[in-house]
Protein backbone atom coordinates (compact mmCIF):
# COMPACT_ATOMS: atom_id res chain seq x y z
CA UNK A 1 0.00 0.00 0.00
CA UNK A 2 1.23 3.40 -1.16
CA UNK A 3 1.68 5.72 2.12
CA UNK A 4 1.16 9.51 1.63
CA UNK A 5 3.47 11.69 2.49
CA UNK A 6 1.55 14.68 2.27
CA UNK A 7 -2.06 15.04 1.38
CA UNK A 8 -4.31 17.75 0.71
CA UNK A 9 -8.49 17.37 1.11
CA UNK A 10 -10.64 19.47 -0.05
CA UNK A 11 -9.08 22.83 0.23
CA UNK A 12 -9.62 26.08 -1.33
CA UNK A 13 -7.85 28.97 -0.47
CA UNK A 14 -9.15 33.04 -1.53
CA UNK A 15 -6.15 35.88 -0.38
CA UNK A 16 -7.61 38.58 1.79
CA UNK A 17 -9.84 41.07 -0.03
CA UNK A 18 -10.35 38.87 -2.60
CA UNK A 19 -13.62 37.02 -3.30
CA UNK A 20 -11.83 34.91 -6.29
CA UNK A 21 -11.10 31.47 -4.88
CA UNK A 22 -7.17 31.22 -5.67
CA UNK A 23 -7.52 27.45 -5.29
CA UNK A 24 -11.18 25.47 -4.99
CA UNK A 25 -11.75 22.23 -3.01
CA UNK A 26 -8.53 20.94 -4.47
CA UNK A 27 -7.75 17.14 -3.49
CA UNK A 28 -4.07 16.61 -4.07
CA UNK A 29 -1.25 14.08 -2.68
CA UNK A 30 2.32 13.25 -3.11
CA UNK A 31 3.28 9.42 -1.74
CA UNK A 32 6.94 8.96 0.03
CA UNK A 33 9.00 8.44 -3.34
CA UNK A 34 6.86 10.18 -5.47
CA UNK A 35 8.05 12.68 -7.83
CA UNK A 36 5.15 14.87 -8.99
CA UNK A 37 5.10 17.92 -11.76
CA UNK A 38 2.39 20.45 -11.25
CA UNK A 39 1.78 22.50 -14.25
CA UNK A 40 -1.19 25.59 -15.85
CA UNK A 41 -0.90 28.87 -16.95
CA UNK A 42 -0.25 32.02 -14.84
CA UNK A 43 -2.90 32.70 -12.20
CA UNK A 44 -3.70 28.81 -12.17
CA UNK A 45 -3.31 28.37 -8.22
CA UNK A 46 -0.35 26.47 -8.26
CA UNK A 47 1.82 28.64 -6.27
CA UNK A 48 -0.99 28.85 -3.92
CA UNK A 49 -1.09 25.17 -3.80
CA UNK A 50 2.44 24.86 -2.68
CA UNK A 51 1.93 27.69 0.17
CA UNK A 52 -0.88 25.56 1.69
CA UNK A 53 0.97 22.16 1.64
CA UNK A 54 4.01 23.89 3.31
CA UNK A 55 1.63 25.84 5.94
CA UNK A 56 2.99 28.80 4.89
CA UNK A 57 -0.99 29.62 3.80
CA UNK A 58 -3.07 30.83 5.42
CA UNK A 59 -0.10 31.21 8.50
CA UNK A 60 1.60 34.22 5.63
CA UNK A 61 -0.82 34.72 3.13
CA UNK A 62 -3.90 35.24 4.97
CA UNK A 63 -7.66 35.08 3.80
CA UNK A 64 -9.54 32.81 3.68
CA UNK A 65 -9.00 28.96 4.32
CA UNK A 66 -10.98 25.60 4.68
CA UNK A 67 -9.95 21.82 4.09
CA UNK A 68 -7.79 19.92 5.77
CA UNK A 69 -3.52 19.61 5.02
CA UNK A 70 -2.00 16.53 6.62
CA UNK A 71 1.40 15.78 6.56
CA UNK A 72 2.38 11.99 7.86
CA UNK A 73 -1.25 11.16 8.31
CA UNK A 74 -1.38 14.16 10.89
CA UNK A 75 -2.96 17.36 10.20
CA UNK A 76 -0.74 20.53 9.93
CA UNK A 77 -3.39 23.02 12.02
CA UNK A 78 -1.80 25.09 14.40
CA UNK A 79 1.60 24.11 13.85
CA UNK A 80 3.89 27.02 13.17
CA UNK A 81 5.83 26.82 9.91
CA UNK A 82 9.14 26.39 11.41
CA UNK A 83 8.13 23.30 13.29
CA UNK A 84 7.43 21.88 9.75
CA UNK A 85 11.12 23.19 8.24
CA UNK A 86 12.90 19.76 8.93
CA UNK A 87 9.89 18.05 7.22
CA UNK A 88 8.49 20.30 4.47
CA UNK A 89 11.65 22.48 2.63
CA UNK A 90 10.15 24.92 0.04
CA UNK A 91 11.64 26.81 -2.53
CA UNK A 92 9.99 30.00 -3.64
CA UNK A 93 9.30 31.22 -7.01
CA UNK A 94 10.97 34.67 -5.86
CA UNK A 95 14.11 32.84 -4.59
CA UNK A 96 15.82 35.83 -3.50
CA UNK A 97 13.13 36.65 -0.86
CA UNK A 98 14.66 33.80 0.89
CA UNK A 99 18.81 34.91 0.85
CA UNK A 100 19.48 37.51 3.53
CA UNK A 101 22.81 35.85 5.17
CA UNK A 102 26.21 38.11 4.72
CA UNK A 103 27.71 34.90 2.81
CA UNK A 104 27.01 31.55 0.92
CA UNK A 105 28.36 29.47 3.93
CA UNK A 106 26.17 30.96 6.53
CA UNK A 107 23.27 31.24 4.34
CA UNK A 108 23.49 27.35 4.34
CA UNK A 109 24.18 27.02 7.83
CA UNK A 110 21.53 29.41 8.71
CA UNK A 111 18.30 27.03 8.75
CA UNK A 112 20.43 24.00 10.18
CA UNK A 113 21.40 26.31 13.17
CA UNK A 114 17.28 27.24 13.61
CA UNK A 115 16.86 23.56 13.97
CA UNK A 116 20.11 22.80 16.57
CA UNK A 117 21.05 20.39 13.93
CA UNK A 118 25.05 19.06 15.00
CA UNK A 119 27.61 21.34 13.88
CA UNK A 120 29.80 18.10 13.02
CA UNK A 121 26.38 17.34 10.64
CA UNK A 122 26.38 20.84 9.75
CA UNK A 123 29.46 21.58 8.16
CA UNK A 124 29.41 17.98 6.25
CA UNK A 125 26.06 18.90 4.49
CA UNK A 126 27.02 22.09 3.77
CA UNK A 127 30.22 20.75 1.80
CA UNK A 128 28.12 18.24 0.26
CA UNK A 129 24.94 20.01 -1.10
CA UNK A 130 27.35 23.02 -1.98
CA UNK A 131 29.56 20.55 -4.26
CA UNK A 132 26.36 18.92 -5.59
CA UNK A 133 25.05 22.41 -6.92
CA UNK A 134 28.03 23.95 -7.89
CA UNK A 135 28.80 26.28 -4.92
CA UNK A 136 31.75 25.44 -3.63
CA UNK A 137 34.09 28.03 -4.88
CA UNK A 138 31.53 30.71 -3.62
CA UNK A 139 31.69 29.82 -0.50
CA UNK A 140 32.58 33.10 1.01
CA UNK A 141 30.83 35.35 -1.72
CA UNK A 142 28.01 37.93 -0.68
CA UNK A 143 24.55 36.31 -2.02
CA UNK A 144 23.51 39.72 -3.56
CA UNK A 145 27.11 39.71 -5.66
CA UNK A 146 25.86 36.29 -7.44
CA UNK A 147 24.27 35.84 -10.64
CA UNK A 148 20.47 35.00 -10.42
CA UNK A 149 21.24 31.39 -11.57
CA UNK A 150 23.90 31.80 -9.00
CA UNK A 151 21.36 32.67 -6.39
CA UNK A 152 18.53 30.41 -7.49
CA UNK A 153 20.80 27.68 -6.73
CA UNK A 154 21.71 28.59 -3.38
CA UNK A 155 17.88 29.30 -2.09
CA UNK A 156 17.34 25.28 -3.46
CA UNK A 157 20.77 24.50 -1.77
CA UNK A 158 20.04 25.93 1.68
CA UNK A 159 16.53 23.97 1.90
CA UNK A 160 18.03 20.98 0.65
CA UNK A 161 20.88 21.25 3.67
CA UNK A 162 17.57 20.15 6.05
CA UNK A 163 17.61 17.06 4.44
CA UNK A 164 13.49 17.32 4.14
CA UNK A 165 11.50 14.80 3.90
CA UNK A 166 9.29 16.21 1.22
CA UNK A 167 10.95 19.60 -1.09
CA UNK A 168 8.59 21.57 -2.85
CA UNK A 169 9.91 23.69 -5.34
CA UNK A 170 7.92 26.66 -7.06
CA UNK A 171 9.80 27.13 -10.49
CA UNK A 172 13.03 26.47 -9.38
CA UNK A 173 14.68 26.48 -13.00
CA UNK A 174 13.82 29.70 -14.25
CA UNK A 175 17.47 31.48 -14.06
CA UNK A 176 19.37 28.53 -14.50
CA UNK A 177 21.34 27.53 -17.45
CA UNK A 178 20.21 24.21 -19.91
CA UNK A 179 23.04 21.69 -18.08
CA UNK A 180 21.91 23.26 -14.48
CA UNK A 181 18.63 22.41 -15.29
CA UNK A 182 19.23 18.98 -15.77
CA UNK A 183 21.61 18.59 -12.94
CA UNK A 184 19.08 19.99 -10.93
CA UNK A 185 16.63 17.53 -11.94
CA UNK A 186 19.33 14.39 -11.62
CA UNK A 187 19.17 15.53 -7.75
CA UNK A 188 15.45 15.71 -8.04
CA UNK A 189 15.06 12.38 -8.98
CA UNK A 190 17.84 11.14 -6.90
CA UNK A 191 15.87 12.74 -3.87
CA UNK A 192 12.62 10.69 -4.95
CA UNK A 193 14.87 7.54 -5.71
CA UNK A 194 16.23 7.49 -2.36
CA UNK A 195 12.64 7.74 -0.49
CA UNK A 196 12.11 11.48 -0.17
CA UNK A 197 9.07 13.40 -2.20
CA UNK A 198 9.10 15.91 -3.97
CA UNK A 199 6.78 18.66 -5.94
CA UNK A 200 8.03 20.71 -8.72
CA UNK A 201 6.00 23.83 -10.47
CA UNK A 202 7.57 24.43 -13.36
CA UNK A 203 6.34 25.70 -17.00
CA UNK A 204 9.27 23.84 -18.36
CA UNK A 205 7.58 20.49 -19.77
CA UNK A 206 10.65 19.44 -21.74
CA UNK A 207 11.98 18.62 -17.90
CA UNK A 208 8.89 18.24 -16.33
CA UNK A 209 7.79 15.10 -18.12
CA UNK A 210 10.75 13.28 -16.11
CA UNK A 211 8.30 13.31 -13.09
CA UNK A 212 6.39 10.25 -11.91
CA UNK A 213 3.24 12.10 -12.45
CA UNK A 214 2.19 15.10 -13.47
CA UNK A 215 -1.06 17.25 -12.28
CA UNK A 216 -2.22 19.89 -14.33
CA UNK A 217 -4.50 22.86 -13.03
CA UNK A 218 -6.70 25.64 -14.19
CA UNK A 219 -8.66 28.55 -12.53
CA UNK A 220 -7.58 26.61 -9.20
CA UNK A 221 -8.93 23.18 -10.01
CA UNK A 222 -7.11 20.05 -10.74
CA UNK A 223 -8.34 19.28 -14.40
CA UNK A 224 -5.69 16.20 -15.30
CA UNK A 225 -3.82 13.97 -13.46
CA UNK A 226 -1.44 11.25 -14.74
CA UNK A 227 1.46 10.01 -17.02
CA UNK A 228 3.41 13.37 -19.42
CA UNK A 229 2.78 11.01 -22.25
CA UNK A 230 -1.35 11.10 -21.15
CA UNK A 231 -1.60 15.08 -20.30
CA UNK A 232 0.76 16.40 -22.57
CA UNK A 233 0.07 14.49 -25.77
CA UNK A 234 -2.08 16.76 -27.52
CA UNK A 235 0.17 20.63 -28.21
CA UNK A 236 -3.28 22.16 -28.79
CA UNK A 237 -4.12 21.15 -24.93
CA UNK A 238 -0.70 22.11 -23.68
CA UNK A 239 -1.80 25.91 -25.35
CA UNK A 240 -4.69 25.92 -24.14
CA UNK A 241 -3.14 25.39 -20.59
CA UNK A 242 0.04 27.92 -20.71
CA UNK A 243 2.04 24.95 -21.78
CA UNK A 244 4.46 24.32 -24.76
CA UNK A 245 4.31 20.97 -25.41
CA UNK A 246 7.17 18.56 -25.13
CA UNK A 247 8.89 18.96 -28.91
CA UNK A 248 9.30 15.42 -29.59
CA UNK A 249 5.79 15.15 -28.91
CA UNK A 250 4.31 17.98 -31.09
CA UNK A 251 6.74 16.62 -34.28
CA UNK A 252 5.09 13.18 -33.44
CA UNK A 253 1.63 15.23 -33.44
CA UNK A 254 2.61 16.70 -37.09
CA UNK A 255 3.84 13.41 -38.46
CA UNK A 256 0.15 11.81 -37.51
CA UNK A 257 2.35 8.90 -34.96
CA UNK A 258 0.82 7.80 -31.73
CA UNK A 259 4.22 7.65 -29.87
CA UNK A 260 5.26 10.22 -27.76
CA UNK A 261 8.72 9.59 -27.10
CA UNK A 262 10.32 10.91 -23.95
CA UNK A 263 13.80 11.60 -25.10
CA UNK A 264 15.16 12.44 -28.84
CA UNK A 265 17.42 9.20 -28.91
CA UNK A 266 13.83 7.66 -28.32
CA UNK A 267 12.53 9.71 -30.81
CA UNK A 268 15.13 8.85 -33.43
CA UNK A 269 14.75 5.08 -33.17
CA UNK A 270 10.74 5.28 -33.46
CA UNK A 271 11.30 7.31 -36.82
CA UNK A 272 13.78 4.84 -37.76
CA UNK A 273 11.69 1.91 -37.16
CA UNK A 274 8.48 3.36 -39.31
CA UNK A 275 10.43 3.81 -42.50
CA UNK A 276 10.94 7.94 -41.60
CA UNK A 277 13.33 9.38 -43.96
CA UNK A 278 14.82 13.41 -44.21
CA UNK A 279 13.47 13.54 -47.68
CA UNK A 280 15.06 17.10 -48.07
CA UNK A 281 16.20 20.66 -46.88
CA UNK A 282 13.20 22.37 -44.99
CA UNK A 283 12.46 25.61 -46.16
CA UNK A 284 14.35 28.18 -44.46
CA UNK A 285 12.71 30.94 -42.39
CA UNK A 286 15.47 32.99 -40.81
CA UNK A 287 14.90 36.76 -40.07
CA UNK A 288 16.55 39.09 -42.73
CA UNK A 289 19.94 40.23 -40.82
CA UNK A 290 20.23 44.35 -40.82
CA UNK A 291 22.35 46.11 -42.37
CA UNK A 292 22.54 49.07 -40.07
CA UNK A 293 25.62 51.23 -39.04
CA UNK A 294 27.42 49.78 -35.72
CA UNK A 295 25.26 51.28 -32.67
CA UNK A 296 27.22 49.19 -29.83
CA UNK A 297 30.91 48.63 -29.93
CA UNK A 298 32.48 46.86 -27.41
CA UNK A 299 36.39 46.92 -27.35
CA UNK A 300 38.84 44.67 -25.01
CA UNK A 301 36.82 45.18 -22.28
CA UNK A 302 37.83 43.94 -19.01
CA UNK A 303 35.44 43.94 -15.77
CA UNK A 304 35.46 42.80 -11.91
CA UNK A 305 33.81 43.56 -9.08
CA UNK A 306 37.22 41.92 -6.64
CA UNK A 307 40.16 41.73 -8.11
CA UNK A 308 40.75 37.94 -7.26
CA UNK A 309 37.69 37.34 -9.62
CA UNK A 310 37.56 38.62 -12.76
CA UNK A 311 34.05 38.79 -14.51
CA UNK A 312 34.70 39.93 -18.29
CA UNK A 313 38.23 38.99 -19.76
CA UNK A 314 38.53 40.91 -23.10
CA UNK A 315 34.90 40.89 -24.54
CA UNK A 316 34.56 43.00 -27.89
CA UNK A 317 31.76 42.69 -30.29
CA UNK A 318 29.29 44.95 -32.13
CA UNK A 319 25.71 45.33 -32.51
CA UNK A 320 24.38 46.77 -35.27
CA UNK A 321 21.43 49.29 -35.51
CA UNK A 322 18.44 47.31 -36.15
CA UNK A 323 19.42 44.13 -35.42
CA UNK A 324 17.67 41.57 -32.65
CA UNK A 325 20.81 40.46 -30.62
CA UNK A 326 20.44 37.24 -28.17
CA UNK A 327 23.43 36.77 -25.29
CA UNK A 328 23.89 32.94 -24.09
CA UNK A 329 26.03 31.64 -21.65
CA UNK A 330 25.93 29.78 -18.72
CA UNK A 331 24.99 31.17 -14.94
CA UNK A 332 28.01 33.50 -13.90
CA UNK A 333 29.25 33.72 -17.33
CA UNK A 334 29.21 37.55 -17.15
CA UNK A 335 25.98 38.51 -19.36
CA UNK A 336 24.09 40.32 -16.90
CA UNK A 337 27.57 42.67 -16.23
CA UNK A 338 28.40 42.82 -19.79
CA UNK A 339 25.02 44.76 -20.77
CA UNK A 340 25.25 47.33 -17.77
CA UNK A 341 28.71 48.64 -19.52
CA UNK A 342 26.44 49.69 -22.70
CA UNK A 343 24.61 52.32 -21.22
CA UNK A 344 27.73 53.29 -18.47
CA UNK A 345 26.18 51.65 -15.26
CA UNK A 346 29.41 49.93 -14.97
CA UNK A 347 32.66 51.44 -15.89
CA UNK A 348 35.23 48.79 -17.61
CA UNK A 349 38.45 48.52 -15.49
CA UNK A 350 39.76 48.65 -19.03
CA UNK A 351 38.86 48.54 -22.25
CA UNK A 352 35.84 50.84 -24.07
CA UNK A 353 32.44 50.87 -25.00
CA UNK A 354 30.65 53.06 -27.70
CA UNK A 355 27.61 54.05 -28.79
CA UNK A 356 27.52 55.41 -32.24
CA UNK A 357 30.93 55.58 -31.87
CA UNK A 358 31.04 58.24 -29.06
CA UNK A 359 32.26 56.59 -25.49
CA UNK A 360 29.52 55.58 -23.63
CA UNK A 361 31.20 57.57 -20.22
CA UNK A 362 31.59 60.13 -22.16
CA UNK A 363 27.84 60.62 -22.46
CA UNK A 364 26.81 59.64 -19.11
CA UNK A 365 24.20 56.86 -17.45
CA UNK A 366 21.60 59.44 -17.05
CA UNK A 367 21.51 59.93 -21.07
CA UNK A 368 22.42 56.61 -22.17
CA UNK A 369 19.09 55.47 -19.85
CA UNK A 370 17.39 57.54 -22.75
CA UNK A 371 19.30 55.75 -25.73
CA UNK A 372 19.38 52.22 -23.96
CA UNK A 373 16.37 51.21 -22.19
CA UNK A 374 17.10 48.46 -19.87
CA UNK A 375 14.08 46.39 -18.31
CA UNK A 376 15.43 44.34 -14.87
CA UNK A 377 15.67 40.05 -14.95
CA UNK A 378 13.15 40.84 -12.01
CA UNK A 379 10.65 44.04 -13.22
CA UNK A 380 9.39 43.73 -9.73
CA UNK A 381 12.56 45.80 -9.05
CA UNK A 382 11.58 48.47 -11.57
CA UNK A 383 8.02 48.71 -9.84
CA UNK A 384 6.62 50.87 -7.20
CA UNK A 385 4.21 53.49 -8.26
CA UNK A 386 0.44 53.43 -6.91
CA UNK A 387 -0.82 52.63 -10.88
CA UNK A 388 0.34 51.85 -14.10
CA UNK A 389 0.10 55.56 -15.26
CA UNK A 390 2.55 56.91 -12.40
CA UNK A 391 4.57 54.18 -13.30
CA UNK A 392 5.16 54.76 -17.00
CA UNK A 393 5.41 58.53 -16.24
CA UNK A 394 7.99 58.54 -13.53
CA UNK A 395 10.70 58.15 -16.57
CA UNK A 396 8.97 61.11 -18.64
CA UNK A 397 9.55 63.44 -15.38
CA UNK A 398 12.68 62.11 -14.36
CA UNK A 399 13.99 63.11 -18.05
CA UNK A 400 12.34 66.78 -17.92
CA UNK A 401 9.27 65.47 -19.97
CA UNK A 402 6.81 68.41 -20.00
CA UNK A 403 3.86 67.40 -17.70
CA UNK A 404 0.93 68.32 -21.00
CA UNK A 405 2.57 65.77 -23.21
CA UNK A 406 3.18 62.74 -20.88
CA UNK A 407 -0.64 61.43 -21.06
CA UNK A 408 -0.20 61.13 -24.75
CA UNK A 409 3.45 59.44 -24.29
CA UNK A 410 1.68 57.00 -21.29
CA UNK A 411 -1.02 55.79 -23.71
CA UNK A 412 1.10 55.35 -26.86
CA UNK A 413 3.73 53.08 -24.55
CA UNK A 414 0.81 50.93 -22.71
CA UNK A 415 -1.10 50.82 -26.28
CA UNK A 416 2.34 49.61 -27.52
CA UNK A 417 2.72 46.70 -25.03
CA UNK A 418 -1.10 45.89 -24.82
CA UNK A 419 -1.67 47.76 -21.68
CA UNK A 420 -4.38 50.68 -22.75
CA UNK A 421 -7.10 50.38 -20.19
CA UNK A 422 -4.65 49.44 -17.31
CA UNK A 423 -3.86 53.26 -16.24
CA UNK A 424 -5.45 53.12 -12.50
CA UNK A 425 -4.46 49.48 -11.70
CA UNK A 426 -1.85 48.61 -8.83
CA UNK A 427 0.60 47.27 -11.08
CA UNK A 428 1.18 44.81 -8.30
CA UNK A 429 -1.49 42.99 -8.47
CA UNK A 430 -1.27 42.54 -11.81
CA UNK A 431 0.05 38.80 -12.86
CA UNK A 432 3.46 38.96 -13.59
CA UNK A 433 3.22 38.41 -17.80
CA UNK A 434 1.72 41.99 -17.14
CA UNK A 435 3.65 43.35 -14.71
CA UNK A 436 7.30 42.29 -17.51
CA UNK A 437 4.98 44.03 -19.87
CA UNK A 438 5.10 47.17 -17.75
CA UNK A 439 8.11 47.19 -16.87
CA UNK A 440 8.96 47.05 -20.75
CA UNK A 441 6.51 49.98 -21.34
CA UNK A 442 8.50 52.55 -18.54
CA UNK A 443 11.42 51.97 -20.82
CA UNK A 444 9.28 52.49 -24.08
CA UNK A 445 7.86 55.62 -23.17
CA UNK A 446 10.88 57.11 -22.97
CA UNK A 447 11.96 56.38 -26.96
CA UNK A 448 15.01 54.38 -26.69
CA UNK A 449 16.83 53.45 -29.66
CA UNK A 450 17.90 50.31 -27.99
CA UNK A 451 16.06 47.85 -25.80
CA UNK A 452 18.24 45.22 -23.34
CA UNK A 453 16.02 42.68 -21.84
CA UNK A 454 17.56 40.26 -18.73
CA UNK A 455 15.62 36.78 -19.56
CA UNK A 456 12.30 38.66 -20.23
CA UNK A 457 10.58 35.49 -20.65
CA UNK A 458 11.27 34.65 -17.30
CA UNK A 459 8.24 32.56 -14.99
CA UNK A 460 5.73 33.15 -17.69
CA UNK A 461 3.65 30.11 -19.24
CA UNK A 462 3.52 29.63 -22.93
CA UNK A 463 1.15 31.85 -23.92
CA UNK A 464 2.43 35.23 -22.32
CA UNK A 465 6.40 33.93 -23.32
CA UNK A 466 4.58 34.31 -27.26
CA UNK A 467 2.72 37.41 -26.21
CA UNK A 468 5.97 39.06 -25.01
CA UNK A 469 8.27 37.99 -27.63
CA UNK A 470 5.86 38.96 -30.65
CA UNK A 471 6.17 42.00 -28.78
CA UNK A 472 9.66 42.29 -28.98
CA UNK A 473 9.72 41.69 -32.96
CA UNK A 474 6.84 43.65 -33.47
CA UNK A 475 8.75 46.99 -31.81
CA UNK A 476 12.21 45.52 -33.63
CA UNK A 477 10.18 45.73 -37.19
CA UNK A 478 9.42 49.27 -35.52
CA UNK A 479 13.06 50.15 -35.54
CA UNK A 480 14.09 49.53 -32.20
CA UNK A 481 17.48 47.23 -31.43
CA UNK A 482 16.50 43.97 -29.66
CA UNK A 483 19.16 42.46 -27.14
CA UNK A 484 17.67 40.19 -24.83
CA UNK A 485 19.65 37.51 -22.23
CA UNK A 486 18.22 34.47 -21.71
CA UNK A 487 18.67 30.62 -20.57
CA UNK A 488 15.82 29.51 -22.69
CA UNK A 489 17.77 28.26 -26.27
CA UNK A 490 14.58 27.54 -27.79
CA UNK A 491 13.79 31.43 -27.09
CA UNK A 492 16.66 32.17 -29.39
CA UNK A 493 16.47 29.94 -31.35
CA UNK A 494 12.81 31.24 -32.88
CA UNK A 495 13.25 34.77 -32.30
CA UNK A 496 16.98 35.65 -32.34
CA UNK A 497 18.79 37.11 -35.67
CA UNK A 498 22.59 36.59 -34.01
CA UNK A 499 23.86 34.96 -31.24
CA UNK A 500 27.10 35.27 -28.71
CA UNK A 501 27.94 33.02 -26.23
CA UNK A 502 29.76 34.06 -23.37
CA UNK A 503 32.25 31.63 -21.25
CA UNK A 504 34.30 32.54 -18.44
CA UNK A 505 33.80 36.41 -19.23
CA UNK A 506 34.51 35.56 -22.91
CA UNK A 507 32.93 35.86 -25.90
CA UNK A 508 33.77 32.34 -27.15
CA UNK A 509 30.93 32.09 -30.32
CA UNK A 510 29.02 34.93 -32.51
CA UNK A 511 27.23 34.10 -35.66
CA UNK A 512 23.33 33.77 -36.99
CA UNK A 513 21.19 31.46 -34.87
CA UNK A 514 21.24 28.34 -37.45
CA UNK A 515 24.96 28.72 -37.47
CA UNK A 516 25.47 28.60 -33.94
CA UNK A 517 23.08 26.18 -32.53
CA UNK A 518 24.46 23.76 -35.27
CA UNK A 519 27.48 23.43 -33.25
CA UNK A 520 26.99 21.41 -30.25
CA UNK A 521 30.46 21.31 -29.16
CA UNK A 522 30.84 24.74 -28.70
CA UNK A 523 27.12 24.92 -26.69
CA UNK A 524 28.42 22.27 -24.68
CA UNK A 525 31.42 24.25 -23.48
CA UNK A 526 29.03 26.97 -22.13
CA UNK A 527 26.63 24.98 -20.62
CA UNK A 528 23.96 25.07 -23.36
CA UNK A 529 22.19 22.86 -25.14
CA UNK A 530 20.25 23.52 -28.73
CA UNK A 531 16.22 22.47 -28.35
CA UNK A 532 15.22 18.65 -29.28
CA UNK A 533 14.14 19.37 -32.34
CA UNK A 534 17.47 20.70 -33.42
CA UNK A 535 19.40 18.00 -31.94
CA UNK A 536 16.94 15.84 -34.13
CA UNK A 537 17.60 17.24 -37.01
CA UNK A 538 21.82 17.15 -36.45
CA UNK A 539 20.89 13.36 -36.42
CA UNK A 540 19.75 13.13 -39.80
CA UNK A 541 22.33 15.76 -40.95
CA UNK A 542 19.58 18.69 -41.04
CA UNK A 543 19.85 21.97 -40.10
CA UNK A 544 16.66 23.12 -38.36
CA UNK A 545 15.56 25.73 -35.64
CA UNK A 546 12.09 24.54 -35.01
CA UNK A 547 9.43 21.61 -35.07
CA UNK A 548 7.75 22.65 -38.36
CA UNK A 549 10.63 22.92 -40.20
CA UNK A 550 12.28 19.43 -38.93
CA UNK A 551 8.24 18.31 -39.62
CA UNK A 552 8.53 18.94 -43.01
CA UNK A 553 12.02 17.65 -43.90
CA UNK A 554 10.17 13.89 -43.01
CA UNK A 555 7.26 14.41 -45.29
Amino acid sequence: MTTNLLSLKNVSFAYGGSERLAINNVNFSIAQGEFVGIAGASGAGKSTLIRCASGITPQFFKGRFSGQVRVNARPITGKRVAELAGIIGTVFQDFEAQLFSTNVRRELAFGMENLCVNRKIMHQRINKIAQLIGLSGLMEREPQSLSGGQKQRLALASVLCLNPALLLCDEPTTDLDPVAKNMLLDILDDLAGSGNSVGLVTHDTERLIRADRIVLMRDGSIVANGKATEILSDPQFCIDNGLFAPQMFSLFSLLGLKDRPLSVDEAKEVLDREGFVAKASPSRTDITMPSGDPLITVEDVHFYYTPDSPVLNGVSLEIEQGDFVCLLGQNGSGKTTLIKTFNAFLHPVSGRVFFKGIPVEKIGPSKMGQKIGFVFQNPDQMLFAANVFEEVAFGLRNYGMPEKEIPQKVAAALKAVGLNGTEDIDPFIMVKGDRQKLAVACVLACEPEVLILDEPTTGLDANEQVDMMELLVNLNSLGHTIVIITHSVQIAASYARRIFILDSGKIIGEGTTREILGKSDLLSRANLIAPPCVRLGCMYGLSVLSVSELAEAFK
